[in-house]
């Protein structure tokens, strides 16, 4: 609406095709992350109401915490694949390219992953449906909150900066729609504002949705470890479970090892 408003204010001398990309480019922006918080609100209540199918005396293994997780993140997936005619209004106005919606696709499925795994764990540590949730919601606020805060306080230096905006779901959605926003225009200071929320000075090119998706592949892979042990009954002993938990581990960090400069770049 505000952008509607500015642009009914402008004068006829701008051209009407920069108008569009912007407007596009704003537009196709705002609708992404639309759609990541709403998922980021949902997943936690659809997790609490798979809870009764869930329930079962603790403690539970680590194969039914992974099953859990899974079920969770493939209706996940259902709802993320019903939204998907929702993203093919992007390209309108020349505002989104192919690999673009593929980036932002690839964002919102690993965001949703961690998600789910943060769900499922949170409710199996608790024990309880309320605690679970608030725990849950919690971390949300956290994940989201605390990075952006850091941000616009410039309350780190410049590289440590990048590590906490690159670990923001919502940064890591604009990070690659960022490099074609306009550098000035009608619409230019929308995106810069948003830019400034979701980036602070870092500069638009650096591609912090790279170090996100690796990270949070091994930050998920670290907390189901972490609560498939705890969630064990006392002795807790090592598993053959676990032994798979850590092959894949360090099959993970040897990927990353060998291609640093895919994931490293943007933290540079």
């Amino acid at each position: 609406m505000l952008s509607s408003i500015q642009l009914a204010n402008i004068g006829v001398n701008i051209e009407l095709p920069l108008r569009n990309a912007q407007v596009g480019r704003l537009l196709a922006a705002s609708l992404c992350l639309v759609l990541q918080g709403w998922l980021l609100a949902i997943t936690p209540s659809l997790a609490l109401r798979l809870y009764p199918i869930f329930a079962q005396p603790t403690p539970i293994s680590p194969v039914q915490l992974l099953a859990r997780i899974l079920a969770l993140w493939g209706m996940m997936l259902i709802i993320i694949v019903i939204a998907v005619p929702f993203l093919s209004i992007l390209p309108l106005f020349g505002s989104l390219s192919l690999a673009e919606m593929i980036w932002v696709l690839i964002v919102i499925v690993m965001t949703n992953l961690l998600l789910c795994t943060i769900c499922i764990c949170w409710l199996t540590l608790a024990r309880t449906p309320p605690a679970g949730l608030l725990a849950t919601y919690g971390t949300i606020l956290a994940w989201l909150i605390v990075p952006i805060l850091l941000i616009a306080t410039n309350a780190v230096p410049p590289a440590s900066a990048r590590v906490i905006a690159a670990f923001n779901p919502l940064t890591a959605l604009v990070a690659p729609l960022a490099p074609a926003f306009p550098l000035d225009g009608p619409i230019a200071d929308n995106l810069d504002m948003l830019l400034q929320i979701t980036h602070g000075a870092i500069e638009r090119t650096v591609p912090l949705h790279q170090p996100y998706l690796a990270g949070s592949g091994l930050v998920g892979w670290l907390i189901f470890g972490l609560t498939s042990f705890l969630a064990r009954p006392l002795p807790r002993r090592w598993q053959r479970f676990d032994t798979l938990w850590l092959i894949g581990l360090v099959v993970y960090l040897l990927v990353m090892f060998l291609e640093p400069e895919w994931w490293s770049a943007a933290l540079r």
